[in-house]
């Protein structure tokens, strides 16, 4: 259904109140332009049980910025709306277009204050004409059913109100309610992907072709009710996957079942990127990375997840450095507020060697300065019912631990030495004799954020 211009207050209320919003807070991205001054001016119109609240994010890359934070103060008075600015100060990576630069800049603004407010929702002022467009730069670029797709009208915290109006609606809309807005000079810029497509396919298209945008509308409409219901079926099939300490692993009698696109789909999902468009080069290249890459061989992903084929596993990693912290608690010897070890004097009667707890001769650590580090090349130590001391390398190696988990192991040091490579093996140093009278045990505990049922996760 595309809507006319003497309705659009009232479909765009009962699609705001069929969403159920708990705190009924709701976040509006804000630009200035013609089409978020209409968002936000229907927002207005909202009953008073609603919280609403704008956001413009000045990415320091254009000059007009400064009138844009005028112009959007002065809409805030008007509307009685708060309206939040943030200034990016971050500096362009070498490797990032200035567009996915500004767009993962404007993403983390979205993020901080949809937290900082406890917003319900976030609205962006996409339409109908953005959706087209959308669509047929992603078929140029050879994506699939996702591209098809188009923009979806609900992703998690982010949602479009306006998706199903025609641009014609929008403006006649403004015109007639009298909506100021500042005019984007860059919008006539056909050396911009976008405004190519608008200006030059788009719009002599519509032209020509009066019922073009509607039944794009039913095309986007039918593939996302197939994703919904993809979506569905990869809830079941990946219900019973697991993470293990942080690392999701896709075992070989798991894996077996399906094609190297049907593990490419699974994949997509699992890393919570279903509902984004993969190009079809890329798609092409990790389909021939599962089915040629040797084990050990890692593929990198477009959302900061890692893969990681391990024999005939693949493992999935997102990458979040470790990074140690200075804290201090009685008892606890912490790596970060994660991750810890913790010591407790025990007598001979309390060693129970079942479950992640070593036991050790106190004495050999008395006076002595411990430490929790990542391991590091060169390390060695001398593990329990060895003659030798050992290289930490060659003991994980030995121990079949995959280069994920090599990259996140710790040890536990006394003045430098190693007594322990966490959760594997205690140093013959401190094993416990006969004449131990002191006992100590130690156990590492580990929260991984990541560790989180599937359906509350990805649903």
């Amino acid at each position: 259904m595309i809507y006319e211009k003497k309705d659009i207050f009232q479909s765009f209320l009962y699609d705001i109140k069929s969403l159920s919003l708990k705190n009924h807070r709701i976040l509006v991205g804000v630009s200035g332009g013609q089409d978020s001054s209409v968002l936000l001016h229907l927002c207005s119109m909202l009953p008073k049980k609603f919280h609403v609240f704008g956001l413009y994010v000045n990415h320091n890359l254009r000059n007009s910025a400064i009138a844009e934070e005028k112009f959007l103060i002065n809409k805030s008075k008007n509307y009685d709306i708060p309206i939040y600015i943030f200034r990016s100060q971050a500096v362009k990576p070498s490797n990032l277009s200035i567009e996915m630069h500004a767009r993962k800049i404007r993403y983390l603004a979205f993020e901080k204050y949809i937290k900082k407010l406890s917003c319900d929702v976030f609205l962006t002022a996409h339409h109908a004409n953005d959706n087209l467009e959308t669509i047929l730069m992603r078929l140029n670029d050879g994506v699939g059913l996702a591209g098809i797709r188009g923009i979806p009208k609900r992703n998690g915290y982010y949602y479009r109100p306006l998706l199903y109006f025609k641009k014609k609606i929008i403006e006649d809309f403004q015109k007639n309610e009298n909506i100021d807005f500042l005019f984007d000079k860059t919008n006539r810029d056909i050396s911009i992907k976008r405004n190519l497509y608008r200006h030059k396919l788009v719009a002599p298209w519509e032209d020509q072709a009066p019922k073009l945008i509607d039944n794009f509308i039913s095309i986007s409409k039918k593939a996302a009710n197939i994703e919904k219901k993809l979506s569905s079926v990869l809830l079941l099939i990946c219900n019973d996957v697991k993470f293990e300490n942080g690392i999701l692993k896709l075992k070989s009698n798991f894996l077996n079942k399906y094609s190297a696109r049907q593990k490419i789909l699974i994949i997509k999902y699992l890393v919570n990127d279903f509902y984004t468009p993969w190009r079809r080069n890329f798609i092409n290249s990790l389909e021939a990375w599962i089915i040629k890459s040797k084990s050990g061989s890692r593929y990198k992903l477009l959302n900061d997840h890692t893969l990681l084929k391990n024999r005939n596993e693949i493992l999935i990693k997102k990458n979040i450095p470790l990074k140690k912290e200075l804290l201090n608690e009685k008892g606890k010897l912490f790596f970060n507020k994660n991750i810890f070890v913790k010591i407790n004097k025990v007598s001979r009667k309390q060693i129970n060697y079942s479950g992640y707890h070593e036991y050790i001769d106190a004495k050999y650590i008395n006076n002595k300065k411990l430490d929790l580090r990542l391991w590091k090349s060169g390390d060695y130590f001398h593990p329990l019912g060895m003659k030798n001391s050992k290289k930490i390398s060659d003991f994980l190696i030995d121990q079949k631990i995959n280069c994920f988990e090599k990259e996140k192991q710790l040890v536990l040091t006394a003045n430098g030495e190693i007594i322990w490579v966490c959760n594997h093996r205690l140093s013959d140093n401190v094993k416990i004799t006969n004449k131990t009278e002191s006992f100590l045990e130690l156990s590492l505990v580990a929260r991984f954020k990541n560790e989180s049922n599937f359906e509350e996760q990805f649903n």
